[in-house]
């Protein structure tokens, strides 16, 4: 079987980057810095804004990097498994969203209450992006 020089680029050393981990930290840093503009505004700015605007980019980071590291770890896998995991590992970050803002208690002020889930959201994926950089850090 030949392979496409797209197929095969995937394959070089750039592959072993920890770009997805790397994605997750910048979700959860963006996701954290919403919280910041929430508790500076003292409640005020929830949905609007800055706030708007860090979460949009921490929610596509967070996918992009679940995405990443789905990619990642089924290197020297088939194509079509390596694309399937890399789309299931997307949809286990939103998935994983789901669960955490549904399953952690309500917190703090009363405007501060619905953002709790993105609060224990955003401490996950720093701390799966700081296992999975040390993991590759090891691999190097």
């Amino acid at each position: 079987m030949t392979t496409t020089p797209l197929l095969a680029a995937s394959a070089a050393p750039s592959d072993r980057r920890p770009l997805g981990a790397l994605l997750l930290a910048a979700g959860g840093a963006a996701w954290l810095a919403k919280l910041a503009v929430i508790v500076a505004t003292g409640g005020e700015v929830t949905s609007t804004g800055a706030a708007a605007v860090f979460f949009v980019l921490g929610a596509v980071a967070l996918v992009a990097g679940g995405a990443g590291i789905g990619w990642r770890l089924s290197a020297g896998r088939h194509a079509a498994l390596r694309v399937g995991s890399t789309a299931l590992a997307a949809v286990c970050v939103l998935a994983a969203f789901s669960v955490l803002d549904s399953a952690v208690p309500r917190v703090g002020p009363e405007w501060f209450e619905p953002e709790s889930g993105i609060l224990a959201t955003a401490l996950v994926a720093l701390a799966v992006a700081a296992l999975t950089l040390r993991s590759e850090g090891r691999r190097s």
